[in-house]
């Protein structure tokens, strides 16, 4: 939604310094316009999050790297997962696959000591993102 507004204003913004000026002015113009649209539609994902994240203590099944969560509203495939165990510790996943109100989770850092009843899902509503 964001890119779409910031770009959209950029647009407008655009139409009007090129009725107002001709030849180099205008290619400058349009330079440093982008360059403007660039980095306030940078600064707005990088602060990006979805409020609230969604929690669940659904876990149905551990089975190698899986997890596998019942009842889940919304998942989306790809989105990133933090699992919670009961000592503390934090994990990370993903969605690998969806199915109704079930969502099949690979955790990155291995499974072990993850408690099906007492471990807490908090599904982020992002996906994995790097850095180029």
């Amino acid at each position: 939604f964001f890119f779409f507004f910031f770009f959209y204003k950029f647009r407008i913004h655009r139409q009007r310094a090129v009725i107002m000026t001709s030849g180099d002015d205008k290619a400058q113009m349009q330079a440093e316009a982008m360059k403007e649209f660039l980095e306030n539609t940078t600064a707005q994902l990088k602060q990006y999050t979805v409020t609230p994240r969604l929690e669940y203590k659904t876990i149905s099944g551990v089975n190698g790297p899986l997890v596998i969560l019942d009842h889940v509203k919304f998942p989306k495939y790809a989105e990133i997962v933090n699992l919670k165990l009961p000592n503390g510790d934090e994990r990370a996943g993903q969605v690998l696959e969806i199915e109704g109100d079930k969502a099949v989770v690979q955790v990155f850092e291995g499974t072990a000591g993850i408690d099906a009843k007492a471990t807490q899902c908090q599904f982020t509503g992002d996906v994995m993102k790097m850095s180029v």
